[in-house]
């Protein structure tokens, strides 16, 4: 969905500017590649058939990008490094006692998104919702 595509839908379906934003919650198995043993699928060689075991659909993409836990996480690296060091200012930290985070530590804290697939409006309150999938 496009900036555009949400204002759109603001204008046509009259969504009250002071309305909350709802965002469906997503699983984590859509990102992990879901489970699809037993399905009907592409097969390997390109012919329809039932999914094997252990057969997995592709993960969703997403975009990650440095948001507060990423940052939090940076800043203690930073910190154990260098301002902690500092013997006058913090004379009992033992840097032995502590592990900075590993770059695959950092880039899993990274926030993720994904694309809206809609915008949907219920009768029932003002809200404006946001969906992730079909």
């Amino acid at each position: 969905m496009t900036v555009r595509q949400l204002f759109d839908y603001i204008h046509k379906h009259g969504v009250n500017l002071d309305a909350e934003i709802l965002y469906q919650r997503i699983e984590d198995s859509y990102f992990e590649g879901s489970d699809v043993s037993g399905l009907s699928g592409t097969m390997e060689d390109g012919t329809l058939g039932v999914l094997p075991p252990g057969s997995k659909a592709s993960p969703w993409k997403v975009v990650r990008k440095e948001g507060e836990a990423y940052m939090n996480a940076w800043r203690f690296n930073q910190d154990i490094d260098g301002k902690y060091l500092d013997k006058r200012r913090f004379p009992k930290f033992d840097r032995s006692k502590y592990l900075p985070y590993s770059e695959e530590e950092l880039e899993q804290l990274k926030a993720q998104y994904i694309d809206i697939h809609c915008a949907v409006r219920y009768h029932d309150d003002d809200n404006l919702y946001l969906d992730a999938h079909y």
